[in-house]
């Protein structure tokens, strides 16, 4: 599916579940790199930004396109600017591109509207030529019901594993989530470690706080 979106009230963990999931080492072996970005006040600024970081990446600063000329771009021809994207997946040996865009109701929230719907388009146009890659979006609960009825986004939403609903942790959730892959780890042929209960309870009441 290519596209994926990852819901829950704040505070359930949708963002650090996505960043473990496209971890560098994990990504790079399975031939994948990861573009993350908040959408902001600018979201079409951030992808075009995040398509720059990697064209500057393959062919060095002074070899790619600046940034003003990639937004221009996205915001005037969406295909071409995707055409970006496809000339470096051929260059780069087929190697694909996961756009995680964190707080995606920002979109809707933070963006004036002109500058949502250029990057809502282009995010569409991504889908339907399928561009080699995925996008990742993390989004608030109560924002799902707006984005599972853009009309362009149902198809891949309500194909299965289109849409990930995550709980919010409880205490108990939580305390094995810490305690637990301390206690599974290796390290210099030790294997088995244990987290100060003060720490853990001080992790758990920050958390829980946060949310």
């Amino acid at each position: 599916n290519p596209l994926v979106c990852v819901s829950g009230a704040s505070g359930s963990g949708k963002s650090s579940l996505v960043r473990a999931t496209l971890s560098p080492r994990r990504l790079s072996s399975l031939n994948w790199v990861a573009c993350p970005f908040v959408p902001g006040t600018r979201p079409l600024l951030q992808v075009a930004g995040a398509i720059r970081d990697l064209l500057v990446s393959a062919h060095g600063p002074s070899a790619a396109p600046s940034i003003d000329y990639v937004l221009q771009l996205a915001s005037d021809d969406a295909r071409s600017a995707l055409q970006l994207l496809e000339d470096l997946h051929r260059q780069r040996l087929g190697i694909k591109y996961v756009f995680f865009v964190d707080q995606f109701e920002e979109v809707f929230t933070l963006a004036p509207k002109e500058e949502a719907d250029r990057f809502l388009h282009l995010l569409s146009v991504s889908l339907a030529h399928s561009v080699p890659g995925k996008w990742v979006l993390t989004l608030r609960s109560d924002f799902l019901p707006e984005v599972s009825q853009l009309p362009d986004f149902q198809p891949y939403l309500n194909a299965p594993g289109g849409i990930h609903h995550l709980c919010r942790m409880g205490e108990d959730s939580l305390r094995a989530a810490i305690e637990g892959p301390a206690a599974a780890a290796t390290y210099d042929g030790r294997a088995g470690f244990s987290v100060e209960p003060g720490l853990v309870k001080e992790l758990i009441r920050e958390t829980l706080h946060e949310a």
